[in-house]
């Protein structure tokens, strides 16, 4: 609660307004200067959202019967908590992020339904109609999910806008996501990770060229 209102206040915070007077001495034009800015309309919008999914992952992390489900959804609600502090830092980057959540949690949650509705036609010994029924839900489910890009290669490209930030602490939640979604990880997700390593660091070449010029 204590953190909530401390983000009342930020969402809600005015802009501070400092005016330089004019001077006489040096003959400067009055200046005014703008020191704080409050969240703009997307970003208080996209927090809102937010802080919904984060309510719909609890929900569904008190349901999820599966360890490595439930592990995942923990793991993407603290995810959502810095994406929404990151709001602060780097609000579009943040947004473009956050908006490829809602569909992360929905995957997650059609995991830990087809997880249940499979226990529960074992336990009740359900007709051989309802397992066949079940079963044709769940192909479907599949066939769908194969038009999307995979659960993982989502999160590593939202881990991946993060990790481009100096921060042992961002650092850390990446490396705790990417742990709950290791069994998931494949060929492209892989690859994803190896384009990172394989691109040039920036002024690298650059540094490069001034050591040729050294040795001439």
């Amino acid at each position: 609660d204590e953190v909530q209102g401390w983000w009342s206040q930020l969402a809600a915070l005015s802009s501070s307004t400092i005016v330089q007077p004019a001077s006489t001495s040096t003959g400067e034009d009055a200046a005014t200067f703008t020191s704080r800015k409050a969240l703009d309309a997307a970003a208080t919008s996209a927090r809102g959202e937010a802080l919904a999914l984060i309510e719909k992952l609890k929900a569904a992390r008190a349901d999820a019967a599966n360890a490595a489900v439930h592990k995942q959804m923990s793991t993407l609600e603290l995810l959502t908590h810095h994406l929404v502090l990151q709001l602060l830092v780097q609000p579009k980057a943040a947004r473009a992020s956050l908006s490829e959540l809602p569909e992360c949690v929905a995957e997650l949650q059609r995991r830990s339904d087809s997880n249940g509705a499979a226990r529960v036609v074992v336990k009740h010994g359900k007709s051989a109609k309802a397992a066949t029924a079940a079963k044709e839900k769940q192909k479907q489910a599949d066939d769908e999910a194969q038009e999307r890009p995979a659960l993982v290669e989502v999160v590593i490209d939202i881990l991946l806008t993060l990790l481009v930030q100096p921060s042992a602490m961002l650092r850390d939640v990446c490396k705790q996501v990417l742990r709950s979604f290791a069994d998931d990880v494949n060929e492209e997700a892989i690859s994803q990770l190896l384009d990172v390593l394989r691109a040039p660091l920036v002024g690298a070449e650059g540094e490069d060229d001034d050591d040729d010029d050294d040795d001439d």
